[in-house]
């Protein structure tokens, strides 16, 4: 594994690479904690990103849903720390979400994505 600070979509990030000999087995961008409301912005800042490169995601539970304009119920998360959205293209995997602070921490969300290669389980949806 390799860790380090970095900047991708615009914020300063902590970045783990998990690797084995020749390969990358999983990206994962952990952004700074924040309240709520500014982690919601943040996540859709990098959900509108990701949108523009890969176009509409396979799953979506945020409430700005591409392609309607008022979000089904059913499928949107009343808690923000609950939004998934899920990305598979070609050999491709991308998953976008928040993880509450730890308790040790002051209260807030950190949002993350985790990129790596798509598993064959997923290439069957």
């Amino acid at each position: 594994m390799h860790v380090f600070k970095g900047r991708e979509y615009n914020r300063d990030l902590t970045i783990l690479y998990d690797c084995s000999p020749g390969s990358l087995l999983a990206g994962n961008y952990f952004f700074p904690s924040e309240p709520a409301d500014a982690a919601a912005r943040s996540y859709r800042s990098v959900y509108d990103i990701l949108i523009s490169v890969y176009g509409a995601p396979a799953l979506d539970t945020t409430p700005w849903q591409v392609g309607g304009s008022i979000p089904d119920k059913r499928i949107v998360a009343s808690d923000p720390r609950k939004y998934m959205t899920v990305w598979w293209k070609g050999h491709l995997s991308l998953h976008l979400g928040f993880s509450p602070n730890l308790p040790s921490e002051s209260p807030g969300l950190r949002v993350w994505g985790v990129f790596g290669p798509r598993t064959t389980h997923q290439q069957t949806h």
